[in-house]
């Protein structure tokens, strides 16, 4: 018998099409579903059935839902990380980590966030979540007295996985050992730290406490 996936189904029809694991489609209608598994037939449903040809394509007969595993596969983000304004992370994905939580700051907001972006990289996670933006006032180092602008972009780095399934148990094990093993990597590399625009008056804070503590070397050496 042929495996396959439910890719759609009308339960007012009472048909739909499952993909067997070649990429083949079948047309199949509910009255070749056995009795115990009708109930259970829906998008994404795990099917055990024979494939013969139709006047159309093939069609599925003898149809049978199939025990299923979840596993956890990787989605595809632009630039491979996801930035989001709130704890979601797409139809059909799962949040599995949150490492931390961080806040950069930038005179561009834009930049903000691509340094988040190479922090959550970089930390091993795959998201930007519940992106909170907020601003504060900066003191240019040409002029003290010119203020802008300093945008402060606060966000979970997490890893974010897509959820599957598989009718194979052994490797729905493995998959979680990976998982596991991916989770323990990332946490064993720490948390990223955030950023922090320096203001002048702390450079000169810190260069005056350096004078003083030369200073009084020289002085007890004298």
């Amino acid at each position: 018998m042929n495996t396959g996936v439910v890719v759609s189904f009308s339960s007012e029809k009472g048909y739909g099409f499952v993909r067997d694991n070649e990429g083949v489609s079948h047309f199949f209608h509910i009255k070749n579903v056995a009795r115990d598994s009708v109930d259970h037939i829906k998008v994404n449903s795990h099917l055990r059935f024979e494939s013969v040809p139709g006047p159309k394509g093939m069609v599925a007969k003898s149809i049978v839902v199939a025990a299923s595993y979840p596993i956890y596969v990787e989605p595809e983000f632009e630039d491979g990380v996801l930035v989001s304004k709130s704890d979601s992370c797409g139809k059909g994905n799962e949040k599995v980590l949150v490492l931390t939580n961080i806040t950069v700051e930038n005179s561009d907001p834009n930049a903000a966030i691509e340094e988040l972006k190479t922090k959550a990289k970089n930390a091993g996670c795959n998201a930007v979540l519940n992106l909170a933006r907020s601003r504060r006032t900066g003191t240019s180092w040409v002029n003290l007295n010119h203020n802008y602008t300093i945008h402060r972009i606060a966000a979970d780095i997490a890893l974010v996985k897509r959820l599957s399934s598989t009718t194979n148990e052994d490797q729905a094990k493995e998959n979680a050992q990976q998982l596991e093993q991916q989770k323990n990597s990332i946490l064993g590399k720490g948390k990223p730290e955030g950023s922090r625009v320096v203001e002048p008056w702390v450079w000169y804070i810190i260069q005056f406490a350096l004078f003083i503590g030369v200073a009084s070397i020289i002085w007890a050496n004298m």
